[in-house]
């Protein structure tokens, strides 16, 4: 009964950390997974790769569940002083099956720039 109170109070979890700076999640599982993905999806990812950037990746595999912290998007060509086009603080994706998932997604401290430069939208104030 104990042991039962132990578990309940400390949850513990067996997630796998992945330093985004050294590898990608998807790079990782493809490799250790043995997925193997079509050429376009793969050109897809470089591109969101260009665009997306995160600070900790942390799976569960067993659990069903990956967290991502301070997820970031900036348009390649925004300007270097410009904030960041979308960021997420937190972003934790959960799901109950591998093979039909349903997933439930939550976020946390979300920040979206929004610029309208159509000059309508403008005078409507949007």
């Amino acid at each position: 009964m104990a042991n039962d109170s132990f578990f309940k109070k400390h949850n513990p979890k067996s997630f796998l950390r992945v330093d985004p700076k050294k590898q990608s999640l998807v790079n990782l599982i493809c490799k250790h997974g043995g997925i193997i993905l079509p050429k376009s999806i793969e050109r897809d990812l470089k591109i969101i790769s260009a665009v997306c950037t995160t600070d900790e990746i942390s799976i569960d595999l067993i659990g069903k569940e990956l967290l991502i912290k301070n997820f970031t998007v900036k348009l390649p060509n925004s300007s270097a002083a410009r904030e960041v086009d979308l960021r997420v603080g937190q972003f934790l994706l959960k799901w109950n099956s591998y093979l039909q998932p349903i997933l439930e997604i939550e976020v946390e401290d979300v920040d979206i720039l929004i610029e309208f430069v159509n000059l309508i939208l403008t005078r409507n104030n949007w």
